[in-house]
């Protein structure tokens, strides 16, 4: 068994500081026009946070805190947001592969899900939004 550990703040406290301010934030991330640019930008205040909170939710053992989950939802909040933005945010889709191939919208995902921008996710012939 392992122990959930933190150590915020590099260890020198109990918290963690603002890591961005609203402002800092949105002018960081919600300039972007295309998602690939969005996704980018997006990774430092992600980062930031695992970073800060430390020791195990900086490695790949982070998703064993459920501060992790709570943490990604706002992230996944912060991505709606920045679809509202502008209409053409909704449907924008991009980045590189694992392949190193351009991203599509016909691209195959893993358990058999297709990518359908904007609409649905189909897998095994059903579809769910």
């Amino acid at each position: 068994y392992n122990c959930l550990i933190r150590g915020f703040n590099n260890g020198q406290g109990n918290h963690i500081p603002s890591l961005w301010d609203w402002s800092s934030l949105r002018s960081a991330v919600f300039v972007d026009t295309d998602y690939d640019t969005f996704r980018r930008s997006i990774e430092g205040p992600h980062g930031n946070v695992h970073n800060g909170i430390g020791l195990q939710f900086s490695t790949m053992r982070s998703p064993d805190d459920p501060l992790f989950w709570l943490h990604h939802a706002f992230v996944d909040k912060l991505w709606n947001d920045w679809q509202k933005l502008r209409p053409s945010n909704f449907r924008s889709y991009g980045g590189i592969n694992g392949d190193n191939t351009q991203a599509r919208a016909t691209d195959n995902l893993d358990y058999g899900y297709t990518v359908n921008v904007g609409v649905t996710a189909v897998a095994g012939g059903r579809t769910a939004s």
